[in-house]
């Protein structure tokens, strides 16, 4: 991709982001490259803005003002179901949709048209540290558990990047360093 005439493997950036909400500034002029297989860590005290930055990069909130890019576009101009699923976004707070794990784990593709096949929900369950999960109904599962099942559904889009908001926080450490491999 080129930007300035130049050539680099910037997948994302963002410039000059900012939001505001009932007069209050929750994200003041944020810029930030993300190139490929770079991975960066957006840290500060609660309420700093963390998560309301993440919202707007994956146009789950709009900005006040500034540019998302992915890939040199502004994200504007990409269909925000598009977007939604280059940019994968696992939140703190989980949220799983009636039924099996599986059937989670299916939605997005099946949005598109795509199957997902036994195999790879299987594969996608061993990554999280699931294996044997799927035909279990969510209303089973532990928090540490529903939010596993979170991150493989996010991963059976396989988005460009992985937009991650705190997604092992109510982990314990075993699990936490399993998901984090």
């Amino acid at each position: 991709m080129k930007v300035n005439g130049q050539e680099h493997d910037l997948i994302l950036y963002t410039e000059n982001l900012a939001r505001v909400v009932n007069h209050k500034c929750t994200v003041d002029n944020i810029s930030i490259q993300v190139h490929q297989c770079d991975v960066l860590a957006i840290i500060g005290p609660s309420g700093a803005g963390k998560s309301s930055f993440l919202r707007m990069i994956n146009r789950l909130d709009e900005s006040s003002g500034g540019t998302v890019y992915l890939e040199g576009r502004d994200s504007r101009e990409i269909p925000p179901q598009e977007l939604q699923r280059r940019l994968g976004m696992v939140m703190q707070m989980r949220y799983l949709f009636p039924g099996t794990i599986s059937d989670n784990i299916r939605f997005g593709p099946q949005q598109r048209g795509e199957l997902v096949s036994q195999d790879d929900i299987e594969s996608l369950l061993s990554q999280v540290g699931l294996a044997g999960y799927s035909d279990q109904g969510v209303n089973h599962l532990s928090g540490g558990e529903a939010q596993r099942v979170s991150l493989a559904r996010t991963m059976a889009n396989s988005p460009q990047i992985l937009l991650l908001d705190e997604p092992t926080s109510s982990l314990d450490e075993a699990s936490r360093d399993e998901v984090e491999k």
